[in-house]
């Protein structure tokens, strides 16, 4: 029986553990990206709340507006852009997901 507890112990506190790590509700930021037959899905940042995924996200559409001179911007929208390079039509999308939601299923 005493083998039995060594056993269980951790068991239990690792599953007690990501039950509440689980119910703080983090929030990750995915960048989705399509280039002509191709879909990638990408995780940048996780985050403790929407409102932090969500300032990330702005930032991110800034940088990648300043910094990516090898692409022609096509459209600009709230979440994301849409792209050509050599003639190849590019979108790139980022999202703020709960943590138990994973976009590539």
């Amino acid at each position: 029986m005493g083998k039995m507890k060594q056993l269980l112990l951790p068991i239990i506190f690792v599953v007690c553990f990501t039950g509440i790590a689980h119910s703080q509700g983090n929030w990750v930021l995915w960048q989705h990206v399509t280039e002509g037959n191709n879909d990638y899905w990408y995780i940048e940042e996780a985050f403790p709340s929407y409102d932090l995924c969500k300032t990330s996200l702005s930032k991110k559409l800034v940088f990648n507006e300043v910094h990516d001179k090898d692409y022609t911007l096509v459209h600009w929208g709230n979440n994301g852009f849409m792209t050509t390079r050599k003639g190849l039509l590019t979108l790139v999308e980022f999202l703020c997901l709960p943590d138990t939601i994973d976009p590539r299923k």
